[in-house]
């Protein structure tokens, strides 16, 4: 036997659609973690590899693409 949403009682419905809004927010909270700690590890990458540069080597940045 299946409930049908609207057949719950509004403070109970109101309670799902929060619910649901919180596991949204989680995911877009997870999914934004997920790109910091890569922004980091890059970070550290590069750190590590301008470490192992004589002091007097020429460095470069990327600053996008050419189109």
């Amino acid at each position: 036997m299946s409930v049908r949403f609207e057949d719950l009682p509004p403070q109970v419905q109101n309670q799902i659609q929060q619910l649901q809004q919180f596991q949204q927010q989680l995911q877009m909270l997870i999914t934004q973690r997920q790109q910091m700690e890569l922004r980091l590890m890059d970070t550290e990458k590069a750190l590590e590899d301008l470490g192992k540069v004589e002091n007097d080597t020429p460095v470069f940045k990327n600053v996008g693409s050419i189109y």
